[in-house]
């Protein structure tokens, strides 16, 4: 078991260890957020099994907290804010006071709908954050800022708020899909290529030693992050390949899993970076034969100008110029500026013969 500190706020701990979420109920006793708390609520989704959750309330229930569940499906269609509310009119109709807590149990969607819930409910109520997929426990531990969709466009709405306390029980992690295991996948490697390569070199043991890779992703995150993700920098490095990886999933419909979305948009952003001169020539060919690897996609059917029509619209470009998340090679990423107009010319150059 290891625990990580995160200075982010008021400070909390990320804990990550096999087998721990039936400690879930003596450590929230142990913190100040909620040690006088008298109710929580978990919020799940249906990819939780029955033990998982019964073994979560019962932690909860011996620390002498009274608990209601909440569960969600864990699709698309539900991130919506009448999600949040309904968690919310649970929580009141729980009787939830100041103090009381919520706790995220699932994958990204169950933590981003019960991080929104606890941002909102009393102007803020204290989250243990519980992910129950690699992903969730890379991307919803580090940064948290919890988003859904509008009917109009996804990821529109958010709330910044941070957990008091995040379990990492990789003995979870057996239980997720193999669609959700190769998204967690893909997000290393995404951290890999901006950060250092080494963190890709550590999958190959992955198998045998779960605990010690989400360790390295997490602490590698937080040391890219730095002290504080409102104003960081370096954060923006963690979306390398998302403009084009946001444009694939919205075309297809999210046909595409996240993870699959990803591996596609960084693809194709690091052969536009070579095409532009500003990523070392067969960088491209690796990343291909990393993410092959580990069976993520790295083409997909949409027509290019569908994807340059979408990328043109993306919410994230602001203004004449924005900065563009690249590598110059697998473990060096850099920021790279660059005049909006110059975008379609950019990708559509590069976009590889399965793409025109």
């Amino acid at each position: 078991m290891k625990t990580i500190r995160v200075s982010f706020g008021d400070g909390y701990d990320i804990i990550v260890g096999d087998g721990i979420i039936k400690t879930l109920g003596k450590s929230a006793r142990a913190l100040a957020d909620t040690k006088d708390a008298s109710k929580a609520l978990i919020v799940s989704d249906s990819s939780v099994s029955d033990a998982c959750l019964s073994e979560v309330s019962m932690s909860l229930k011996l620390a002498g907290y009274t608990v209601s569940t909440y569960a969600i499906r864990p699709i698309e269609v539900v991130r919506r804010l009448n999600t949040v509310s309904e968690v919310c009119s649970e929580a009141a109709k729980a009787g939830f006071k100041r103090g009381d807590f919520f706790v995220a149990l699932g994958d990204i969607t169950a933590c981003d709908i019960a991080g929104m819930a606890a941002g909102l409910f009393l102007c803020g109520s204290p989250l243990i954050t519980v992910p129950t997929t690699t992903l969730a426990q890379i991307a919803r531990t580090v940064g948290n800022c919890h988003n859904v969709d509008l009917p109009e466009e996804q990821r529109v709405l958010g709330v910044r708020w941070l957990p008091s306390l995040a379990l990492c029980d990789t003995a979870l992690l057996a239980g997720q899909t193999k669609r959700n295991a190769a998204s967690g996948i893909a997000e290393i490697i995404r951290m890999g290529c901006v950060v250092s390569d080494k963190l890709i070199d550590e999958l190959d043991g992955a198998a045998g030693d779960m605990e010690k890779l989400i360790v390295r992703a997490i602490t590698t995150r937080i040391k890219l992050i730095g002290k504080d993700d409102r104003v960081s920098i370096h954060k923006s490095l963690l979306h390398f390949g998302s403009l084009m990886s946001h444009a694939i999933e919205e075309v297809s419909g999210y046909s595409f899993d996240h993870g699959e979305a990803i591996a596609v948009g960084m693809v194709i952003t690091c052969a536009a970076g070579e095409r532009a001169g500003i990523t070392q020539v067969g960088t491209t060919e690796k990343l291909e034969q990393i993410l092959k690897k580990y069976g993520l996609p790295t083409t997909s059917n949409i027509p290019a100008e569908r994807l340059i029509r979408t990328v043109a619209q993306d919410r994230y470009i602001t203004g004449s110029t924005m900065s563009l998340p690249m590598i110059k090679s697998i473990g060096d990423g850099f920021m790279h500026r660059m005049n909006v107009v110059e975008l379609r010319n950019f990708f559509i150059s590069s976009l590889p013969d399965w793409a025109k």
